[in-house]
């Protein structure tokens, strides 16, 4: 148990906005998967979104900048 405590002290000093994205995208993805068995896509996809959303927090990078590093560019506007 102590082990755990460690490396979640050292992800929230090192990582904390990805720690913070992915535990929120994991409670949002809990919510989805008690309603179904697809909704563990949506689940999974939540824990992704929280990643980059954490990620992106850290980086001070505004969210209109992660969309357009993850939309093609044919979904950009020119």
């Amino acid at each position: 148990m102590n082990q755990i405590a460690q490396l979640l002290k050292w992800l929230w000093e090192n990582h904390p906005g990805r720690l913070l994205g992915t535990v929120l995208g994991l409670v949002a993805g809990v919510v989805f998967l008690f309603v179904g068995f697809w909704r563990a896509l949506i689940f999974a996809f939540f824990v992704w979104l929280g990643y980059v959303w954490g990620g992106a927090w850290e980086r001070r990078e505004d969210w209109r900048d992660v969309i357009e590093r993850l939309l093609p560019s044919r979904y950009r506007d020119s």
